[in-house]
């Protein structure tokens, strides 16, 4: 991950997404949030639950979770 990808504290900001496996959208913050960069070669064990702007942004890999904003 890159941290601070979408900027310092000051350029944090609130979106609302939709999550994998959810029936209502999400508002969510990116404070200093990493990027979730892609690996060369995917794991079919990884699922992308939600992406903003084109980007993942929430991952998931049996009962972990990796996200790049707060709830």
């Amino acid at each position: 991950a890159t941290r601070n990808f979408y900027g310092s504290q000051i350029n944090s900001f609130s979106a609302k997404i939709e999550i994998e496996h959810f029936d209502a959208p999400f508002n969510v913050d990116f404070i200093r949030a990493p990027r979730l960069e892609p690996l060369p070669r995917t794991n079919s064990t990884v699922q992308v639950l939600a992406r903003h702007d084109g980007r993942t942004i929430m991952l998931q890999q049996g009962h972990l979770l990796a996200s790049a904003f707060h709830i």
